[in-house]
């Protein structure tokens, strides 16, 4: 009867914790759509309610997993951290893509209204936009960026038809260049050139928290503007 008892228990609570973690993975996947950025971070705090709520699911899974199966309290310890690793995999991403290969320029890279010029002037030559990536050597975000936005290989596919071009940043007296020409207020940052100079920037493409979908929607649009066509000489 004690038998039956103890585990009846944990057969009934498996559908709390089961029920937990759904909820959390739901919230999560909910979370994820809404917010549409490349990674999902613990700093909004629905993520890290999605989090918990996965946590303790996947802990309760295994603790009652764990009971019915061997009867040994000294195993508990290890649900813990194996829920945690296990938790902490929908927030996780790793780049499969190849490192984003740059546009070699008629240009040195510490004068950026040169690299600039000589980014379209080669535009032109060839009638391709540009897709500009702004970092610094002090940038503590930019080597994230690089890996997992400029290397995700959905976003690599559509920049194909750009011409690439890196602008450092590093030395402060920029920074007005860049916010007046670029809408860039912070690195890591990238803006788009159509062919037409319509300048697409700003800080909805700064960081690792920008929209994915609005990037990938700046860069179909990129591709398909065309420049104006000349008009005929009278």
């Amino acid at each position: 009867m004690r038998t039956d008892k103890i585990d009846f228990l944990p057969f009934g609570l498996i559908w709390l914790v089961s029920a937990l973690t759904l909820a959390g993975l739901a919230f999560y996947a909910q979370n994820l759509i809404a917010l549409d950025s490349i990674r999902v971070r613990f700093v909004y705090w629905p993520n890290g309610l999605s989090f918990i709520f996965m946590l303790l699911g996947v802990s309760g899974f295994l603790v009652l997993l764990i009971w019915r199966h061997y009867h040994r309290l000294s195993l508990f310890p290890f649900a813990v951290p194996l829920a945690l690793l296990i938790s902490l995999i929908p927030f996780t991403k790793i780049s499969t893509g190849e490192p984003l290969r740059w546009t070699p320029l008629e240009a040195g890279t510490e004068f950026l209204p040169a690299v600039d010029l000589a980014a379209q002037k080669l535009a032109r030559r060839e009638n391709r936009p540009i897709l500009y990536y702004f970092h610094a050597d002090w940038c503590s975000g930019c080597p994230d960026f690089e890996r997992y936005v400029l290397g995700d290989p959905l976003l690599s596919r559509k920049m194909e038809p750009f011409i690439k071009v890196k602008m450092d940043g590093t030395d402060h007296k920029w920074a007005e260049y860049l916010k007046a020409n670029f809408g860039v207020i912070g690195f890591p940052a990238v803006a788009i050139r159509t062919r037409d100079n319509e300048i697409i920037g700003g800080p909805q493409f700064m960081g690792l928290d920008l929209s994915r979908r609005a990037l990938i929607n700046a860069l179909e649009y990129a591709s398909d503007k065309q420049a104006p066509t000349p008009a005929p000489d009278s």
